[in-house]
C-alpha cells in the first residue's frame, strides 16, 4: 500500500517540482521525510503535459497567482 498524491503544480520561474525536492532531501540524509518511489507529470496520449488552461483566462496584471499548471502525481511509500 502507498500514498498517491495528486497535485497541479505551478509552472513559473524558481518553482521546482515537488519531486526533486524529494530527491534533494533523500541525497542530504534528511531524517522524518517519507520515502518518494516516484512519479512525475502526467502526460497526454499526444505527448504532451497535461496543463491547466484557465490562466490563459485571466489579465496578465491580475493579483493572484494566475499561472500555468501542470498536472503531476508523487508516489510515497508512507501513509
Amino acid at each position: 500500500m502507498v500514498f498517491i498524491k495528486d497535485q497541479w503544480r505551478a509552472v513559473a520561474r524558481g518553482a521546482h517540482p515537488e519531486i526533486e525536492t524529494y530527491e534533494r532531501l533523500r541525497k542530504h540524509n534528511v531524517a522524518c521525510v517519507a520515502t518518494c518511489l516516484g512519479g512525475g507529470d502526467v502526460i497526454e496520449k499526444d505527448g504532451t503535459i497535461q496543463r491547466t488552461l484557465t490562466h490563459e483566462l485571466f489579465p496578465s496584471n491580475a493579483t493572484f497567482d494566475n499561472s500555468e499548471r501542470y498536472h503531476t502525481r508523487l508516489i510515497l511509500k508512507e501513509i
